[in-house]
């Protein structure tokens, strides 16, 4: 499956394209203790193509299974490909369609996934690569809108690809082009971990997304379990200066959405 020499991994992807890939940067390196994926920024010396590497360990052969199958998923909420079934087989499939210039802007683009089956097994999501920014500052209630806007529109793309939920959506999933248009992320075995989730999940999970990026840190531990009356106490003292009409969407994403049915097309 793979030759490395000189500084370079050779490898055919599932879709049948043969990568030539160069490292150019860790991104995410390997925990202490073993870890479930590292990300690296690599360039693809065939094309000069830079992009984001995220490799996941199979623990199983059924975890491998699975996270091909994830692949496959995420291609297909990108570029709607229809496969007869979920095997490998429709997997490939879906993998080998060439209708990537339809992709969304508001999901990562995957360009194509490898598999490595000599041990320790793993697949290796090769994805597009966006520098992210970095939020010193708090955003305006316009930009915060559109990146919600951005947000649900990728969501709703993979409710109709099939899936019941991201699961797994935080600050670290949402990847940000230049001009700030938000694209989902965070496919892989952290979202297959999470799969117990429902889209309630998701909506309140946006609200912390918008937390965060309202008031430029991470949301207190169980904000989104506290009662919707003790919502004003978890709120920083800079919310004076954010928009009313953020705040109602706060409320409304981790609070109201319960004792509504509030789903995210309605968001």
């Amino acid at each position: 499956m793979s030759d490395q020499s000189g500084g370079l991994l050779k490898a055919k992807g599932i879709s049948g394209r043969e990568w030539s890939l160069r490292m150019v940067k860790t991104l995410t390196p390997a925990r202490k203790g073993g870890s479930v994926s590292t990300v690296a920024l690599v360039e693809d010396t065939n094309t000069g193509l830079r992009l984001c590497a995220k490799r996941q360990f199979g623990e199983s052969e059924e975890r491998l299974r699975k996270l091909i199958k994830e692949a496959a998923l995420w291609k297909h909420a990108g570029v709607n490909a229809v496969a007869a079934n979920d095997s490998i087989p429709g997997c490939v499939e879906i993998m080998s369609s060439e209708q990537d210039e339809k992709w969304p802007a508001t999901i990562v683009q995957l360009h194509d996934c490898i598999v490595f089956n000599s041990e320790p097994q793993s697949v290796v999501y090769l994805m597009e690569y966006l520098p992210q920014p970095e939020f010193t500052n708090s955003l305006s209630e316009a930009q915060i809108f559109s990146i919600v806007r951005d947000v649900c529109s990728g969501l709703l793309l993979l409710y109709d690809a099939g899936v019941k939920a991201h699961g797994d959506l935080v600050m670290d999933h949402v990847q940000f082009g230049s001009d700030l248009r938000a694209k989902i992320g965070g496919f892989g075995d952290s979202r297959l971990r999470a799969n117990e989730n429902s889209p309630k999940d998701d909506i309140s999970s946006l609200g912390l997304l918008v937390y965060e990026l309202q008031f430029s840190k991470k949301p207190p531990a169980g904000l989104k379990t506290k009662k919707s009356s003790d919502f004003a106490n978890n709120i920083p003292p800079e919310s004076k200066s954010c928009s009313p009409k953020v705040l109602s969407l706060l409320k409304l994403l981790l609070h109201e959405h319960k004792k509504q049915s509030l789903t995210m097309d309605a968001v």
